[in-house]
């Protein structure tokens, strides 16, 4: 049985939705948006597999302890057609890009403190406990990668960030640090989200690896430099937009103004 809201979208099952054209123009918008600021900035489009091979999941879980924690419950099964398992569908989206940051940069232009590029190139699997239009297991998100100095790296990003919350400063957006996510220091996290109907909604996640994937390519490239991801949801800001019936500001200022920087704690947690 199908559940429906509205015009926006039908439920094809759980965490899966056709998306009907009032939704899908809101998100071409915001989609659009997207990719005209990070044009601006010089990032630089490649395309990812959604395919993870089984020796590339054991090659990343060195790096990173999620690889094992949060997948063994969460993982989605590929099988051939002998019914042998050979990988997982990629889950965070920018998996499949790790093991070859040294050469994919190698072949990317920029100046020598800052590279950029990102990938568009359809859904992440989330297969996350609380099933709804912001958080589908079919997800779709722009996957921005960086690699450079730490000052470079760290005001990309901010600008990004501070980019979304004037985009959407009808819905009182906010930048957050997350310390609790640092994983032991081993990363910087901050993120974009809203808060609506007491539950607060990430739509914008960034994380600066010191110690976890950047491990992977600095030995190849550079000691100095760090690697870092900010994954823009394209999913959450088009529902949070179209669902709450107000269009996303058009004069936004492309980062020049800088939004407030709360602590996590600031925020009720809620469970999107």
């Amino acid at each position: 049985m199908s559940k429906s809201n509205g015009d926006l979208f039908i439920q094809y099952g759980s965490g899966s939705y056709i998306y009907l054209p009032r939704y899908v123009k809101t998100f071409r918008k915001v989609e659009a948006d997207t990719i005209k600021y990070l044009d601006g900035i010089n990032a630089q489009e490649i395309m990812l597999p959604k395919l993870l091979h089984n020796e590339n999941v054991e090659s990343l879980k060195c790096c990173d302890y999620r690889f094992e924690e949060e997948w063994n419950k969460e993982q989605l099964l590929v099988t051939n057609s002998r019914n042998e398992n050979v990988g997982l569908l990629a889950h965070w989206q920018c998996e499949p890009i790790y093991l070859y940051l040294s050469e994919i940069f190698d072949n990317v232009s920029g100046d020598q403190d800052l590279r950029i590029v990102f990938d568009n190139s359809g859904y992440s699997y989330r297969l996350e406990e609380n099933n709804d239009i912001y958080r589908p297991n079919e997800f779709r998100r722009v996957e921005v990668f960086f690699h450079g100095n730490i000052l470079s790296v760290r005001r990309a990003i901010h600008n990004i960030l501070d980019f979304f919350v004037k985009y959407l400063e009808g819905f009182d957006a906010i930048r957050l640090q997350r310390p609790e996510e640092s994983f032991g220091g081993k990363e910087e996290v901050e993120d974009v989200a809203v808060l609506i109907s007491g539950k607060e909604i990430e739509v914008i996640g960034s994380h600066i690896h010191f110690d976890t994937f950047s491990s992977i390519s600095t030995a190849k490239l550079d000691k100095r430099v760090v690697t870092a991801c900010c994954g823009i949801s394209l999913s959450r800001l088009s529902s949070i937009i179209t669902i709450n019936g107000t269009t996303a500001n058009k004069e936004n200022s492309l980062g020049r103004q800088k939004a407030p920087l709360v602590p996590r704690s600031a925020f009720a947690a809620g469970d999107f």
